[in-house]
């Protein structure tokens, strides 16, 4: 949510005509992260893609009318840069919902790559809201925060102070600073905004910042090869799960059978198996051919939570050679509801 904040200023003539211009100028909103404007299943920062969910009123919505995000795909942990050239006067608002689970997702402006060093950041912990400071933090909802849905984190730059608001409530610690300020080194400007730890339950919605000295719009870094590879595949008709009847040769295909698998290693799983029938002679009674029972997928929950008022699941569906034997090919799903 952007906040455009009015000045009254004195009329002064063409000189005050003139500073409003300029203020004006320099309040230029640059769109950091937009997923409304990006296609279902866009790869952006490392281990992050598009996803795209119903609304709560309208659960059968068209494609189009998805509310999209950005998050981390099935079991790993995503990470998202920016190239900013700010040094003061500015404004970083982060539209997101962060999983109520202690993973530490942490939004940091950068003096130099990767160098905490003059670093200004904010970090959720779950219970705690941490502003520049491990020690210096309060309770989440005491700030503002709601851990039930999408949260505005707004980051403000003004006259050599960093000020922190949450869904428009200002920080403060847990000894009750409200404010609770930092001063800013303005000899140099911040060049990386940076939000890591960022979880397959999490949710970016949008990334603006308003004002500062130029800011230069980002291109989402290259995603890290996975230690493991993923590889997604796209479905085709040959997934079609319909089952098929030929009355001209009395053959029954069923494509998907669902099998529950319980486990030590992997715990619940569901194993998909293709099976062929031959109708006998004369009645509508089928023999099941053993030797065509093959398996085609298997489907392992990865992790479990809720988004607003619908139940979430993260899959990953390993799909099989023709022989049943082999995964060619693994793809992770979310499935809502």
């Amino acid at each position: 949510m952007l906040r455009f904040k009015r000045c009254i200023i004195c009329y002064l003539g063409i000189i005050g005509s003139l500073v409003l211009l300029m203020n004006s100028a320099q309040a230029a909103t640059t769109t950091l992260l937009d997923p409304a404007t990006l296609a279902i299943g866009t790869k952006v920062g490392e281990n992050l893609q598009v996803f795209g969910v119903c609304p709560a009123s309208n659960k059968n919505c068209l494609p189009e009318e998805k509310v999209k995000y950005v998050s981390a795909i099935a079991g790993r942990v995503g990470k998202i840069e920016f190239d900013v050239n700010i040094t003061d006067d500015f404004e970083l608002d982060v539209n997101a919902y962060f999983d109520y689970s202690g993973d530490r997702e942490t939004i940091t402006l950068f003096k130099k790559e990767d160098d905490n060093s003059g670093a200004l950041f904010i970090r959720y912990i779950g219970w705690n809201i941490d502003f520049n400071d491990d020690y210096r933090s309060n309770n989440a909802n005491t700030v503002g925060w709601n851990d039930k849905s999408i949260n505005n984190i707004e980051l403000l730059g003004k006259s050599g102070v960093a000020y922190l608001n949450i869904n428009g409530v200002p920080f403060k610690d847990s000894s009750g600073n409200e404010g609770n300020t930092f001063k800013l080194d303005t000899s140099k400007p911040f060049i990386k905004l940076v939000i890591t730890n960022i979880q397959p339950s999490d949710q970016l919605y949008e990334i603006t910042l308003k004002g500062g000295n130029s800011t230069t719009p980002t291109t989402p870094t290259t995603p890290t090869v996975p230690t493991t590879p993923v590889t997604t595949t796209s479905s085709s008709s040959s997934d079609s799960c319909a089952a098929e009847y030929k009355p001209a040769t009395g053959s029954f295909s069923v494509p998907c059978v669902l099998v529950p698998i319980v486990s030590a290693f992997s715990g619940a799983q569901v194993a998909v198996y293709s099976v062929q029938m031959q109708q006998h002679s004369g009645n509508f009674t089928f023999d099941l051919d053993l030797g065509s029972v093959k398996q085609r997928m298997m489907l392992t929950p990865i992790k479990q939570y809720n988004v607003g008022n619908q139940a979430c699941t993260d899959i990953r569906v390993d799909t099989f050679d023709d022989s049943g034997l082999i995964i060619t090919s693994s793809e992770n799903k979310t499935t809502c509801k």
